[in-house]
């Protein structure tokens, strides 16, 4: 668990409620147009779900490896061009 903090056990609610909240919206309008839109909130919560076990394994399970270092590596290449950019900013 040393990938997650409170705030993204904290956040994670919120930003799922808040995301299948204007997805219900959205497919609602849209079902009055194409019936298919029936199926829209089903697999959006069954991609969500296996986005997050996805996540879940490959940072739990598997606690190094590719997909780890290339969230670290992304965040070594931030803070090189943030670097590099602050005397352009300022």
């Amino acid at each position: 668990m040393q990938y997650y903090s409170l705030v993204d056990f904290i956040f994670l609610p919120i930003y799922l409620i808040i995301i299948l909240i204007v997805a219900n919206v959205y497919s609602r309008k849209m079902m009055t147009i194409d019936p298919i839109y029936n199926n829209y909130m089903k697999g959006l919560i069954v991609k969500i779900i296996g986005g997050l076990g996805l996540a879940f394994v490959y940072t739990i399970y598997y606690p190094g490896g590719d997909t780890v270092q290339y969230f670290l590596d992304s965040l070594a290449y931030r803070s090189c061009s943030l670097l590099i950019l602050s005397p352009i900013i300022q």
